[in-house]
């Protein structure tokens, strides 16, 4: 990837490192990063010039775009994508004009430029138009809440006190073991400091405490080196997010592995070397490259074999630490009150003398063999058995796995669950991968393993405050508090918006309208308020619910800890309603999305699901945004969309408690209509449903309530009458596709006249046995290229990919 930068005005105004870095940033999010792109700015004199040139049209412009993909310019080199030339006097002016910061003005009229140079084009169409507006605003939201809004040398600057202040807190925490911050505020800073980085690596310090594992190396012990590197690993926050990664590394791995699940003990780490079974050196981890020794301060340690039964070389991995009940017993005799067990423990591997070390009672578990010989297997979980013959200790509370299932995730949540039981200290747990062999083939990333994975107990946290409380309401009338923040960084990431859950929750917390408080980012779903830091002083009272509905003044009802709006007419419901029967998750309706749904709800042009399919889309003549072609395609694709099974049309009918999960269990047993559950409600036969694996008895009597609804009978028997299906397609034994595409990988892109929407496509290819996938990769075998197939196209052809074009994949089909 490369993008040049040419100042061209008299008086440049603006920063060229960091429009570069925002180009690179746009090309890297359109997947077209192996293009090189020049971006030029010049004055209102030079844009005019050039657009009289080649667009003959007099006067100047805000911007042009000049493709080498076509035209004069097409036998430049092919990766050449082409000049995007921006006047800066216009792009002042407009700025001025629409009270706008130039920055925000200038990136904006970049991204129009750059889509331009790769086929979207405002003047054809109005869908077109709506396509390309909906692009730039998607790639606008990314650059302004990113790093990349910070000028050079501010972001110069904070990368310099950043690395200051984690090589202090570093120093702190491994050599002095007196933390000042805790660990969730050093990740933050760890985190702010990498993502800074990765848009400027050339701005980062020669001794970047990201370029290092973090050190304890201390000058009053010899530095020994290690013979492999001890790295620290990578971390995660949420059960979901340690599947996910355990799922890539199957799919990454050159063989199937099996995990181990480890707890994570805060305490230290240490790196034991023994020579012909004997105890030779025990390393602290320092820098990964090198450590202090401190072999005679460890052999204090009454846990830790100093000779092996057999003459074995071994470098084994294990943390230090000392037991709960030890640590309050020291606390009590000695009077004195440490800060934690592992601050106590760094401290005692340290002492001056062994002696003095010796005072401390010390453990230890092992849990990894760094390096050796003759070892008996290459699963490490089998060497457990070798490790305590040997005479280590080890974690009892140790998990095998051949496969992440459900048993994965409830190892998880079972150490969790014990971590206050336990006599010392976890913070995490650890997934690692079992077999040595699949490890040296998944290598490292510089800093991390790939093939293990730390799971961290404490949420990346903030403080910031409360600006004000909204109310969201979802399409079952459940109320949710939302507190709206003054934007902090969390976890990476710019937090504007916290949920608060419920009334309980917040008066819980006692938290009201201008608080400061403590929020955290759980994983990746929505950051959550924590805790109250400081009360505002004007009102000191904690906020309250209203008690009627904002949207329809209906009072609410408390069900629970949540409160609901119980109106079904309420305008708040019904419009969620309608986005989700129209969404992707619903019916699928194309070109009917939420921004549509509520113009023909503030219209007045549909009240309720069934609406959408009677009411007519010519009346949307003469709303802004709505043109003949636009009306056209909103008709075709509620159209279309009466061919959706019935799954899919149960599912979109919000009813709840019956997802998509549900319902093909209901299908699978035999109960595979509307016909069946309106039977099955008149009947309350409660036992029929209940029947069913997977299915509870209070989820059985709301499926019944909710097929007695005489509301939901009368949207079911109009949706029947306008043609959409009432009941699953029965397979045919004889119509069975024959497994044609079998393990074949397919990308498919563009638009299609044969597969609307596209996903048909997708449904097709696996009915056949292949796979689809979202982008295009050196594993991808096709591409299903339709028009304005865009960067993907461009990117198999690169690879040498099997092109496929609509025609050809019809004539596939049969």
């Amino acid at each position: 990837m490369s993008v040049l930068i040419d100042i061209q005005h008299p008086h440049p105004i603006v920063d060229s490192l960091r429009l570069k870095k925002i180009g690179q940033f746009i090309l890297d999010e359109l997947d077209i990063s192996d293009s090189e792109l020049s971006i030029v700015c010049v004055s209102d004199e030079k844009i005019a010039t050039l657009n009289e040139q080649y667009r003959e049209k007099s006067g100047p412009t805000n911007v042009l775009s000049f493709s080498m993909q076509e035209g004069e310019f097409s036998h430049l080199r092919q990766n050449m994508l082409g000049d995007v030339v921006l006047s800066l006097d216009t792009t002042m002016r407009e700025a001025d004009e629409s009270n706008t910061p130039f920055d925000h003005r200038l990136i904006f009229l970049l991204i129009h430029g750059v889509l331009h140079l790769i086929g979207y084009d405002h003047e054809t169409t109005a869908k077109d138009a709506e396509k390309m507006n909906e692009q730039t605003q998607i790639l606008f939201s990314k650059i302004v809440e990113s790093p990349l809004m910070m000028p050079t040398e501010t972001v110069r600057q904070k990368i310099i006190d950043l690395s200051q202040q984690l090589h202090y807190h570093q120093n702190l925490y491994y050599i002095k073991a007196q933390p000042e911050i805790s660990d969730a505020e050093f990740d933050r800073l760890f985190d702010e400091l990498l993502m800074l980085e990765k848009h400027y690596p050339e701005l980062a310090v020669p001794e970047s405490p990201t370029s290092r594992v973090g050190s304890d190396l201390d000058n009053a012990f010899e530095t020994v080196a290690h013979t492999k590197p001890i790295l620290s690993l990578d971390k995660c926050y949420s059960i979901s997010d340690i599947q996910d990664w355990a799922l890539k590394i199957v799919k990454k791995a050159d063989r199937p592995p099996t995990f181990i699940l480890d707890e994570k003990l805060d305490g230290i780490s240490i790196i034991l070397t023994y020579k012909d079974g004997r105890l030779i050196q025990a390393a602290t981890r320092g820098n990964g490259t090198y450590g202090n020794d401190v072999t005679a301060n460890v052999k204090t340690i009454a846990a830790i074999p100093l000779k092996l039964p057999s003459p074995a070389n071994l470098t084994i991995r294990g943390e230090i630490f000392i037991r709960r009940s030890v640590f309050k017993e020291i606390e009590r005799t000695e009077g004195i009150s440490y800060d934690s067990p592992r601050n106590l423990a760094a401290g005692a591997v340290r002492r001056k003398t062994s002696r003095e070390t010796a005072k401390i009672p010390l453990n230890i578990y092992v849990y990894d063999i760094v390096d050796g010989t003759d070892l008996p297997s290459d699963n490490h979980y089998h060497l457990r058995s070798y490790l305590i013959d040997m005479g280590f200790p080890l974690n009892p509370h140790t998990f095998y796995f051949e496969k992440t299932d459900d048993q994965f995730c409830e190892a998880v949540e079972k150490a969790i669950s014990q971590r206050n039981s336990l006599d010392y200290e976890i913070d995490g747990l650890v997934v690692k991968v079992s077999e040595q062999s699949v490890r040296d083939n998944l290598g490292v990333t510089g800093r991390f393993p790939r093939w293990a994975m730390a799971f961290k107990f404490e949420s990346p946290q903030a403080i910031t405050e409360i600006k004000g409380i909204d109310i969201q309401i979802g399409r079952l009338g459940r109320i949710t508090p939302v507190a709206r923040l003054k934007p902090v960084r969390v976890g990476g990431a710019e937090i504007t918006n916290a949920t608060l859950h419920n009334q309980d929750y917040i008066d819980e917390l006692g938290a009201s309208i201008g608080d400061v408080v403590k929020i955290s980012r759980r994983g990746d779903v929505i950051p959550a308020v924590e805790e109250v830091l400081e009360k505002q002083s004007e009102n000191p009272l904690t906020w309250k619910m209203p008690t009627h509905c904002p949207f329809c003044n209906t009072q609410l009802m408390k069900d629970g800890g949540h409160h609901f709006c119980v109106n079904i007419h309420c305008p708040q419901r019904q419009k969620a309603s309608l986005i989700h029967f129209a969404s992707k998750t619903g019916m699928d309706i194309e070109n009917l999305g939420p921004k549509t749904i509520e113009i023909l709800i503030d219209n007045q042009l549909i009240h309720c699901m069934e609406d959408i399919y009677s009411f007519d889309p010519e009346k949307l003549t003469g709303i802004e945004g709505f043109k003949t072609k636009k009306i056209a395609a909103i008709k075709r694709g509620i159209e279309d969309s009466k061919n959706r099974p019935f799954e899919t049309v149960l599912a979109a009918l919000g009813i709840k408690n019956l997802g998509i999960g549900l319902i093909k269990l209901l299908v699978n047993s035999g109960i595979d209509s509307f016909d069946a559950l309106i039977d099955i409600a008149k009947q309350n036969h409660v036992e029929r449903l209940v029947a069913i694996k997977g299915v509870k008895e209070n989820i059985a009597n709301s499926i019944i309530a909710s097929f007695q609804d005489e509301r939901i009978l009368k949207t079911i028997e109009t949706l029947k009458n306008v043609g959409l299906k009432m009941a699953a397609t029965k397979a045919v034994p004889d119509a069975i596709e024959q497994q044609t595409m079998k393990e074949q990988r397919w990308c498919i892109t563009g638009q299609f006249e044969h597969f609307k929407p596209r996903s048909k496509a997708g449904e097709e290819i696996e009915k056949r046995g292949g796979i689809v996938v979202g982008s295009v990769s050196k594993k991808t075998t096709h591409l299903l290229a339709g028009e304005k197939a865009g960067s993907k196209l461009k990117k198999a052809r690169d690879l040498g990919l099997n092109i496929v074009f609509e025609k050809d994949f019809l004539d596939l089909l049969g």
